[in-house]
């Protein structure tokens, strides 16, 4: 099923519209501690159209988190994680870190993100949070971890 909230779709583990994405499956953007899937379609729509674009494989490490999980990893009180409008991401190198960086990046805000958090090991935190809550999540932004 789809929910909306707030004029949003969210997408949940047994919603139709994963057949949709070609990447992307739900157990990825599942929760470590419950297992709940509740995460924006559009943030999946957009990360579809980045690993298309990027032409390799992007791992999802974090989706959602429930507010239990996020307390227990010391997650920031607000994190868009909790809402359902973020991942953190390893898309796979091709090439000199820097330069991949860099394309990766352009990548993103191309297809419409604006918010992000750089790692130092190539990992991304993206995140849709200013499109639920634009006075919370202020966007664009840019941050490193």
């Amino acid at each position: 099923m789809v929910s909306e909230m707030g004029g949003h779709r969210y997408l949940n583990r047994y919603s139709p519209e994963w057949r949709e994405f070609r990447y992307f499956r739900p157990e990825e953007f599942a929760c470590p501690c419950c297992g709940r899937v509740y995460v924006l379609e559009r943030l999946v729509r957009l990360l579809d159209l980045v690993r298309e674009a990027w032409g390799a494989p992007i791992r999802v490490e974090s989706g959602y988190r429930c507010p239990d999980y996020n307390r227990r990893i010391r997650g920031a009180p607000n994190s868009a994680h909790v809402i359902g409008a973020a991942a953190d991401i390893w898309p796979k190198l091709q090439g000199p870190l820097g330069h991949c960086r860099a394309k990766f990046l352009s990548l993103l805000q191309l297809r419409g993100f604006r918010r992000f958090g750089l790692w130092h090991d190539f990992g991304f935190h993206v995140d849709l949070g200013d499109l639920v809550d634009p006075h919370t999540y202020i966007a664009p932004s840019i941050w490193i971890y």
